[in-house]
């Protein structure tokens, strides 16, 4: 399986300084324990998934 991810350095306005968060970007189609297993690999204390919107107001 190949996930596209980013980790970025949030909470600060300087490089290095921030919390790490791991951004997985395209997450749909992947199952429950896909979600957990990518978590956990990542070893940060949060990971985002990104999915399309599901509200028409939604951005």
């Amino acid at each position: 399986m190949k996930v596209v991810f980013k980790q970025v350095d949030v909470f600060t306005s300087s490089a290095f300084n921030g919390n790490p968060l791991a951004v997985i970007m395209d997450a749909q189609g992947l199952s429950d324990e896909q979600l957990l297993a990518i978590a956990r690999w990542t070893n940060l204390s949060e990971t985002t998934f990104v999915l399309p919107q599901q509200h028409p107001e939604a951005d």
